[in-house]
């Protein structure tokens, strides 16, 4: 079904978390996606630890209104977007987050 397929296509692709989840996207598209048709995409990926009062938890924030082709284009952005470093910040690593 649609999120087996996400699922498969997340846990298979290599990389970027922002490639991972617009492959998950491709493929529950592909394997029959939202019965309600398709308008719209976003993405929003933030860092562990991140202070939101100050907004500095935001990684990656994309979005696609009123498009054909709403997943297609959101992978656009994501290959324009610009590379961040693969560093993790998790709690377990960084004091300040405790």
């Amino acid at each position: 079904g649609v999120v087996d397929s996400m699922l498969a296509a997340f846990d298979g692709t290599s990389g970027a978390l922002a490639f991972r989840l617009v492959a998950a996207l491709e493929a529950g598209d592909a394997a029959g996606g939202d019965t309600r048709g398709k308008q719209s995409a976003a993405m929003l990926i933030v860092k562990k630890c991140g202070g939101v009062w100050l907004h500095n938890d935001v990684v990656l924030r994309l979005q696609v209104d009123d498009s054909p082709e709403p997943i297609a284009e959101l992978r656009r952005l994501v290959e324009k977007a610009p590379r961040r470093s693969q560093a993790v910040t998790t709690a377990a690593s960084d004091s300040s987050c405790r």
